[in-house]
């Protein structure tokens, strides 16, 4: 193409990753305009042959795209395009400013000289970002700067760049304040426990809600083969991370007061990744490689003692044993993941679809997840003013566990391995050894999930938005636990009514249907006051059917159906619950920098009591961003916004808890007839969880320190507790009684820290720090309750923290000369007193009081990015179960065969803990910090990407779970029991600990 004459007028266009000329003619310049966003600016030049060309990209080194570069002083400027490039043409003079503008990043200048030049920007992304749009509950748009309370965002994109994270748990993991993720196990496919803000309540879950896209999902936390700890499966995790665009975390009733009954506990929202209307479509495609590794079992695996019948005593450590012969316990698993994804949109379409393959060996021989899903969504304009979405997705998938816990663990074999056992055909393993206990158990889930949704969005003038979602989740699991028949060299290690075999089958088929509908009114009242007016009306519903067979004793081997069992038995059940609620919202604005909120919701749910009729919760909250007022000098301080927040939300009871329900029995003449099983309170109502917020956001030195401190006090009333029933009602037992009362209160503190920001060298600091405090304010004149798998060990008493520890103390003890432990004394609050007449001692907390999180991000020029995450949580205690069996059940700890070695009072808690008295030697301090995460990240140059006709291309290196920090006696201080054992379990028996992982990525964009 000719160069345009010294008096043309050059439109230009990036458009598609180049720069097109669309016109030249020798028409005079036009005035300048701003360009709409997405569309191609003018650009006047002083016609010379000088251009400058480059990159936007941020500190991650994603590009920006639609960013406004400018020549200062001229009108000359350019949007990046998707690949955040840029070119200005004919720009003259000798020194020359190019500034870079984009939202949600600061802005950034530089002067060059003459002649033509290559510039590389990053951009940083604003560390208080007001204008960032956020969810509510509410139809329309609602800015940062107008909420009232803290809400957790968490990049999914931007994570898996320098992270390839497996699962929304770890997605989560250390990035989002005061919420506590327990794992249930270290096997692949297993889950974590989620707690937001602390346990609130004594008897209900503790567990948040979970949106996907606007629609309620099934989020259990304990779903699995419910066969020896193998229930550890997290519905949460079937949404893959490589489908999710960001997760908002909504943190208690305070700001989950329009999500109403069950959001006391906090809400999740997750939305998805979507195409962009008018561009081209773009793929992407990711391939994660990868090991998961029992990091030094031999040093964890502890070494065993016992007696033998001459009285020698002998050492066995099975990790060594088995090293010994050759054998290895647990396997080094593989993990491999492909994703692709195609995005795009043209005129009013837009659309993505992607797919996921996943294949996640364990560090159990029986251990594998193997998953597939596919998430999609169209969203079209049929006009201007409506907005239609669609949106699918599948997930489907098989779950092979190992048990845990018991005797068919090959952990628990090894940790309670015997020495006097070591020459047998069990060579020394508790039960049988490794390959034994591989073979006969086959414990697997599988899995078909669909969930299918529908949004419109219908815009009338600029004033009124409502919208419509409509969607259902749905679930259906196979749970099966599988002892096929056993051969002779298998059966030696088991009685013969187990090595008869056995199945159990357990069909879990859930759904959760959602209807919600909202609507906003948007005014100005007079200048500078606004007003925005919220109204919806929800229906979720939720039909779970369970069907259980279960089948005993294959006569012949090869059999594997239930048909094939002699003895079989069977059962099925269903629970049906469902919610209807209505809101309305009042905001007042003043000068888009003041904000004054009022909100009341009202449910009613079909697990309340007959008697009562409905639950109402309030809400207000204020903002004021006080750095935009006129008379703010602030120069340290540029960006301040203070928030108040106090808000209510419900907790219903369990489905049946208010029904009064009757069983069958065998009546007069063997006839069938019913007897009462529970008595039911039509009285019973909703736990009620009210919250006071405080806090503020702060932007300092430019931005380039960041702070968002939050400070929260909950309060739980109604909290349902099982309670003697009045013999006056004609009835004995207990039932479900609102009568409990907690209180939670805790800070969150998030710092972030712009260490260096240039061209060449650039260093991220984040750090959170987040504490809770809680006790149990009332129960209703009940004594302690007892909680956990121990008697006494965990209890909710009034004064102390939900599911706190207790134990008698010892101060003192003395051995006589045959080692035995004598002249115990324990704590009492008059001093040392005899153990049998000492009453039980608080010992501690089973959540964390601390918890917190720092990050570090170096970046390296513009292509290599070095990120390290250390996390921890401090004030714990734990139930070592491992160390008690072995010590006081089985004998086979150092401290029963060399007294001498140990503190007297190890030495007693060792002799006289079997009978579940004296235990507190074994809840031992979980206090932890581990260095989670350490990644290193590469941009490939463009000219390697082209090769494979990519636009863009990167790997990554990484690490996880690599160093822990810790006091606790056990293998994993983050490990619990499964929800089997109940949510306020808290212990460790024979759980598998995290493992060690490695991965590599690299990552295609065309």
């Amino acid at each position: 193409m000719p160069r345009p004459s010294p008096n043309a007028h050059v439109t230009a266009l990036l458009w598609g990753g180049g720069l097109a000329v669309l016109a030249a003619t020798a028409a005079p310049a036009l005035a300048d305009s701003p360009a709409a966003p997405g569309t191609a600016p003018t650009v006047v030049p002083r016609l010379q042959a000088d251009s400058i060309t480059g990159t936007v990209a941020d500190t991650r080194g994603r590009p920006v795209q639609g960013a406004r570069v400018l020549v200062v002083g001229t009108s000359t400027t350019v949007l990046t395009d998707p690949r955040g490039r840029f070119r200005l043409t004919g720009v003259g003079g000798t020194d020359r400013t190019v500034r870079v503008t984009a939202i949600g990043y600061q802005a950034q200048s530089r002067t060059i000289g003459a002649g033509s030049a290559t510039l590389a920007f990053v951009l940083s992304e604003l560390s208080v970002n007001l204008d960032e749009v956020v969810v509510t509950g509410t139809a329309g748009t609602v800015e940062r700067r107008a909420v009232g309370n803290a809400i957790t965002k968490i990049d999914a994109r931007g994570t898996l760049e320098r992270m390839p994270v497996t699962d929304v748990s770890q997605l989560m993991n250390g990035r989002a304040s005061n919420v506590v993720l327990t794992a249930n196990s270290g096997m692949a496919g297993a889950g974590t426990k989620v707690n937001i803000r602390g346990r609130n309540s004594l008897a209900l879950t503790g567990a948040p809600l979970v949106y996907v896209d606007g629609i309620r999902m099934d989020a259990a936390q304990a779903s699995g083969p419910a066969i020896q700890g193998a229930n550890v499966v997290s519905r949460l995790n079937d949404i893959n991370p490589a489908d999710i665009e960001s997760i908002e975390i909504i943190k208690g009733p305070a700001a989950a007061t329009l999500y109403g009954t069950e959001a006391s506990n906090g809400v999740i929202q997750i939305i998805t990744k979507s195409g962009r209307a008018g561009e081209k479509a773009r793929l992407n495609f990711t391939a994660d490689q990868g090991t998961n590794e029992f990091a030094d079992p031999a040093g964890r695996i502890p070494t065993n003692y016992a007696r033998s019948p001459q009285g020698q005593i002998l050492s066995f450590n099975a990790v060594d044993n088995e090293r010994t012969l050759g054998n290895s316990i647990w396997r080094t698993g593989q993990f491999q993941r492909y994703a692709l994804g195609i995005d795009g949109g043209s005129g009013p379409v837009s659309y993505r679809v992607g797919g996921v393959l996943q294949d996640d060996e364990g560090i159990d021989l029986n251990n594998r997840q193997q998953q597939s899903s596919l998430r999609a969504n169209l969203q079209f304009l049929p006009r201007p003013s409506l907005t239609a979405r669609l949106d699918l997705g599948v997930v489907t998938g098989k779950t092979s566990f190992a048990p845990q816990e018991g005797a068919g663990a090959p952990l628990f074999s090894a940790l309670n391995a015997n020495p006097l056992t070591a020459a047998s055909p069990s060579r020394g393993f508790f039960a049988a050894p490794p390959e034994v206990l591989y073979g006969v158990n086959d414990v697997f889930q599988l899995l078909q999930r669909t969930t299918v949704s529908a949004q419109l969005q219908h815009q009338l003038g600029s004033r009124f938005t409502q919208r419509l979602n409509i969607g259902s989740d749905m679930v259906q699991e196979n749970n099966q636990n599988i002892v096929r028949r056993m051969i002779p060299e298998q059966a030696r290690f088991y009685s013969p009514a187990v090595a008869a075999g056995r199945k159990d089958v357990q069909l879990r088929d859930a759904r959760t249907n959602t209807l919600d509908y909202s609507a906003t009114y948007n005014a100005t009242l007079r200048d500078g006051l606004s007003s925005q007016t919220s109204v919806g009306a929800q229906y979720f519903g939720r039909l779970t059917r369970l069907t259980t067979v279960s089948g005993q004793q294959f006569p012949a081997p090869g059999l594997s159906t239930i048909l094939g069992t002699s003895v079989r038995t069977g059962g099925d059940d269903f629970i049906e619950n469902t919610t209807i609620g209505t809101y309305a919202q009042q905001q007042l604005g003043w000068r888009n920098r003041l904000f004054v909120t009022g909100a009341v919701r009202v449910d009613n749910n079909s697990a309340f009591g007959t008697d009562f009729q409905a639950a109402t919760y309030p809400k207000i909250s204020g903002s004021w961003v006080a750095s935009e007022e006129g008379w703010w000098k602030g120069s340290m301080v540029n960006t301040l916004k203070l928030r108040a927040a106090y808000g209510a939300a419900g907790q219903q009871p369990d489905a049946f808890a208010a029904l009064r329900t009757l069983g069958p029995v065998t009546g007069p003449g063997d006839q069938p007839a019913l007897t009462t099983q529970a008595v039911g309170n039509p009285d019973l109502k909703p736990e009620l969880g009210t919250e006071l917020e405080l806090g503020f956001d702060a932007g300092f030195f430019q931005d380039r320190v960041a702070m968002e401190f939050t400070w929260f006090r909950q309060n739980r009333s109604d909290a349902i507790v099982l309670a003697p029933v009045s013999p006056s009602s004609g009835f004995i037992g207990t039932r479900f009684t609102n009568l409990g009362a907690i209180r939670n209160d805790g800070f969150e503190l998030r710092t972030t820290v712009a260490v260096l920001t240039g061209e060449r060298l650039g260093w991220d600091l984040t750090a959170t720090l987040n504490s809770n405090e809680n006790e149990i304010t009332d129960l209703g004149g009940q004594p302690p309750i007892f909680v956990g798998t121990f008697p006494r060990a965990q209890q909710h008493r009034v004064g102390y923290p939900v599911a706190a520890f207790f134990g008698q103390r010892l101060t003192s003890a003395t051995l006589d000369a045959n080692g035995q432990a004598t002249n115990l004394q324990c704590e009492t609050p008059s001093g040392p007193a005899p153990c049998a007449t000492a009453p039980l001692t608080f010992l501690g907390r089973s959540t964390p009081r601390y918890e917190g999180a720092v990050t570090s991000t170096v970046r390296l020029g513009q292509r290599l990015r070095l990120y390290t995450m250390v996390d921890f949580r401090q004030g714990m205690r734990r139930f070592d179960t491992n160390l008690w069996a072995r010590c006081t059940v089985f004998r086979l700890c150092r401290q029963n065969y060399y007294p001498q070695e140990f503190d007297p009072r190890d030495v007693a808690y060792a002799q006289r803990g079997s009978a579940l008295v004296l235990t507190s030697g074994f809840i031992n301090d979980a206090s932890f910090a581990k260095l989670r995460e350490v990644s290193v990240s590469y941009d490939l140059p463009d000219a390697l990407a082209r090769q494979v006709r990519a636009s863009r291309a990167s790997l990554l290196l990484a690490g996880r779970n690599l160093i822990t920090w810790t006091r606790w006696s056990g293998l994993d201080p983050e490990t619990e029991q499964p929800g089997g054992f109940g949510e306020l379990t808290a212990s460790e028996q024979a759980n598998l600990p995290l493992p060690r992982q490695m991965r590599f990525s690299l990552n295609l964009t065309f």
